[in-house]
């Protein structure tokens, strides 16, 4: 059964639009307008239906090892954005993202911080204490501003072979706030919440 998105439908008010320049061949254009016109949609519309169509009936590999359409993929990565949404697609389907960014991403999921903060928030199904929420939440907030940071120099620096080698030397687990120098040599020590914290702090602290 295809997902594709229903005929009609308003599209949610704030929902930003993004402008995109293509060549089409004419009879494209042709049947385009033939589409907006038997569905009683604007152009934009027409294209932008048939294009979420085409989405729902492309089907690719997923994290559980089934298959989902891309659309699906899409969606359950969305509304994330930037090397979130990258990092949300990477673990739904490594081939969907780009060589750089994928060995990046792999720099993120091998180190100890996102280990152990994705650990933090999939514990927190079975914790009800305010507390412990909210401290799973700022470490959360702390590492996505860590890897924020870091982001650009993960991109001009993630070579899949250099990751492998270092990882296999190192007798310690990898740590992406050590290998980036984000603490002080004697903080390296630390207990992996608060090295996240400290380095989030740090990166806070100009000209740093």
């Amino acid at each position: 059964m295809s997902e594709a998105p229903s005929r009609r439908g308003r599209r949610p008010r704030l929902e930003q639009l993004e402008a995109m320049t293509i060549r089409i061949s004419p009879k494209v254009r042709v049947g385009l307008d033939l589409l907006a016109r038997i569905q009683g949609r604007s152009l934009t519309q027409a294209i932008e239906w048939a294009l979420q169509s085409a989405l729902a009936n492309v089907k690719v590999s997923n994290a559980e090892g089934g298959t989902s359409s891309l659309l699906a993929v899409i969606n359950s990565a969305w509304p994330r954005s930037g090397w979130q949404l990258t990092y949300a697609l990477f673990s739904q389907n490594s081939n969907l993202v780009s060589f750089e960014e994928r060995n990046a991403c792999k720099w993120i999921s091998e180190s100890i911080e996102q280990q152990f903060v994705a650990k933090e928030l999939a514990d927190l199904s079975d914790v009800s204490e305010y507390e412990v929420v909210e401290c799973a939440r700022a470490l959360d907030e702390a590492w996505t501003a860590i890897v924020s940071y870091i982001w650009p120099r993960l991109i001009a620096d993630a070579d899949a072979m250099v990751l492998e080698e270092q990882l296999l030397e190192q007798y310690e687990p990898f740590s992406i706030c050590r290998e980036f120098g984000l603490v002080d040599d004697h903080d390296k020590l630390m207990e992996t919440d608060l090295l996240i914290l400290k380095a989030a702090e740090r990166i806070k602290q100009p000209p740093f």
